[in-house]
């Protein structure tokens, strides 16, 4: 194993400068097998934050620098800093690699309401189903940018698409059928640092109950009498009785 341990020091309290913005750096110090380890394959072991992951206690601070200083006999003693920011958006000099903006807001969706809250589904007089009636539902939605280097190929054809599987959007879990796009948008061209990019903008609409329409099974209904007679009380009477 080119890596024999992993050990993360401890460092000082988050810094915060005037603008607000968070800043900190985690050290590991690591021993390896021989001063011939690579720093790539240093960096790739598990044990050491990740570059562009967040900080595990402030999540809004991302790691946008690492390096590797080497120390003690034959270079086997390694420190690997890991330099975090909450201003990544501007510290991150390539456009490309700066992560999604991800921005959510509430919102409300209109839907037919065919159960009441017992369960039980709304029906007329006659027991036919009642379509018509709706209620107003909370729901979400999520806004994504990114920077991306070219119209992705999937583009053309994600216009109102819904998701067939589980998908996990930033940090949460929606289960089949729960999100849907709304709205696509791909900016002109962009030039950032020499750096040539376009902006890719998602609208997802989010509900609990899905994008999936809800029919209940039904045939037709109708109110009809039927007149028997009934012995009550040893007295012969004509009884009508409605049913469906």
């Amino acid at each position: 194993m080119p890596v024999l341990n992993v050990v993360e020091k401890p460092t000082g309290d988050f810094e915060v400068d005037e603008d607000g913005h968070i800043s900190k750096d985690r050290v590991f110090g690591v021993l390896v097998s021989s001063g011939r380890v690579s720093d790539i394959e240093i960096l790739a072991d598990p044990r050491i934050a990740k570059l562009y992951t967040f900080h595990p206690v402030m999540n809004r601070a991302l790691c946008v620098r690492q390096y590797v200083r080497r120390q003690g006999p034959g270079n086997r003693e390694v420190e690997v800093v890991c330099s975090y920011t909450s201003d990544f958006l501007h510290d991150i000099k390539n456009p490309l690699e700066r992560p999604a903006d991800i921005s959510w807001r509430d919102t409300e969706y209109a839907v037919a309401a065919i159960r009441d809250l017992d369960g039980k589904p709304f029906v007329s007089t006659s027991g036919e189903i009642l379509e018509d009636v709706q209620i107003e539902t909370p729901g979400e939605i999520c806004t994504i940018v990114k920077n991306l280097p070219d119209m992705p190929r999937w583009f053309p054809e994600y216009r109102n698409v819904v998701n067939s599987g589980t998908v996990r959007i930033d940090g949460l879990t929606f289960d089949k059928g729960m999100c849907r796009i709304k709205s696509r948008q791909l900016s002109g061209w962009q030039n950032e640092n020499e750096v040539d990019f376009r902006v890719l903008t998602l609208e997802i609409h989010i509900r609990e109950q899905g994008w999936q329409k809800q029919l209940l099974n039904r045939g037709f209904y109708e109110l009809a009498e039927k007149k028997t007679k009934k012995t009550v009380n040893g007295v012969e009477k004509v009884v009508t009785e409605i049913y469906r």
